[in-house]
């Protein structure tokens, strides 16, 4: 099958790639709704002032503990009351990260509407404070607050995704107009049947 692939099977392949991954680009640029992220960056200590590095080494403990429960149940459904959105919507738009070797927890909100981005990362940075933080013992400091947000870039995965459905249907094309064809245009398909070649003559493979 290799052996059959001739270059201008490989050019409609790349250029159909190329088209859809075009399209894709321009759909993400002009008619699928823009993104944005808000931010807030707290720090969790286990005393609301540290002053020795005791102090500091179990708060960085605290934080690495509890990173991975900080976007509980309890406080989405909080947020979710707060915000009147459903659970699954909060815990879909919000993702909260911990920064590397430090205590400070990195609160991103995301939306279409700039505004309710920003207002979802403090609620979620309040409920996470009264319902996870005050609980446990650790007081939550706000390092950075969400008063900006950022564009979220799509174009990249746009194009990646264009590229790829346009290779699938441009081999399917291939695939469908040579190998599925029903004319014998060459000698190898008569042989692989076992069919004896008496004499050859030579076409117009574009009719």
């Amino acid at each position: 099958m290799m052996k059959r692939i001739k270059t201008r099977h490989i050019i409609i392949i790349v250029l159909s790639s190329f088209i859809f991954s075009l399209i894709s680009w321009v759909v993400q640029k002009t008619v699928i709704a823009k993104e944005y992220v808000a931010r807030t960056t707290v720090a969790v200590k286990t005393q609301e002032t540290i002053s020795s590095y005791s102090q500091l080494s179990v708060s960085h403990y605290m934080a690495e503990t509890f990173a991975g429960v900080f976007a509980s149940n309890d406080v989405i459904a909080a947020t979710a009351d707060s915000m009147n959105m459903s659970f699954d919507e909060v815990r879909e738009k919000v993702k909260v990260t911990r920064k590397k070797h430090t205590v400070l927890i990195k609160i991103d909100a995301r939306d279409v509407n700039p505004n309710k981005a920003i207002q979802l990362s403090k609620e979620f940075t309040d409920s996470l404070n009264e319902n996870l933080a005050k609980p446990l013992g650790l007081h939550v400091e706000i390092i950075e607050e969400a008063n900006e947000v950022i564009q979220v870039s799509r174009g990249l995965r746009a194009l990646l995704a264009g590229a790829a459905i346009g290779a699938v249907l441009g081999f399917l094309y291939v695939f469908l107009k040579t190998y599925l064809s029903d004319r014998f245009l060459d000698e190898e398909r008569f042989q692989r049947l076992g069919v004896p070649v008496l004499g050859t003559a030579l076409v117009d493979k574009r009719s």
